[in-house]
């Protein structure tokens, strides 16, 4: 099992916030840009909610709350995937930072 629950919970919170900032993308640019945001899988969403987090208040908070948010989350779920899979063990240095190896006799 592992990091998995880290990743699924880490990936639906930063999922949620990116739908929100979707959902106000909607709202001030309308539903074209809305679209392209859930077409490019978020990542125009993550750059316009970047440029606009200090624009937007969302009843008490700005949109920069949510954003941070959004950010974090994606970021740690990512880095748990990253550190999680045999896929990096061709990284220098992959063993020695998180596996605990020992650097190599030359």
């Amino acid at each position: 099992m592992g990091m998995l629950p880290g990743i699924i919970a880490f990936g639906l919170v930063g999922l949620g916030c990116l739908l929100f900032v979707v959902y106000k993308m909607w709202e001030y640019d309308g539903p074209g840009a809305a679209f392209f945001g859930l077409i490019t899988g978020g990542l125009y969403a993550l750059v316009w909610g970047w440029q606009n987090a200090d624009v937007i208040e969302v009843d008490r908070f700005m949109l920069r709350d949510v954003m941070l948010a959004a950010s974090l989350c994606l970021g740690t779920s990512l880095f748990f995937m990253i550190i999680s899979s045999d896929g990096a063990q061709g990284v220098p240095g992959f063993e020695l930072i998180f596996k605990g190896g020992t650097r190599p006799m030359r």
